[in-house]
């Protein structure tokens, strides 16, 4: 469905949970958006960035 508007796709398969998938916009390596909000929360996300010196936003 995305075809040439991404150039990768992380996919682990079907998701247990009845949440969609968390969506991220990784193109600007300074700063990540979150552009559909599922399973993995934004605290949860940047807790894992934020010594990478990285934060995300939200804009789902």
């Amino acid at each position: 469905m995305l075809g040439d508007s991404v150039e990768v796709i992380v996919d682990a398969g079907t998701s247990a949970g009845a949440d969609a998938s968390t969506i991220v916009d990784c193109t600007d390596v300074n700063r990540g958006r979150i552009l559909r909000r599922g399973a993995i929360s934004l605290d949860e996300l940047n807790a894992v960035l934020d010594p990478l010196g990285i934060a995300l936003t939200d804009e789902g």
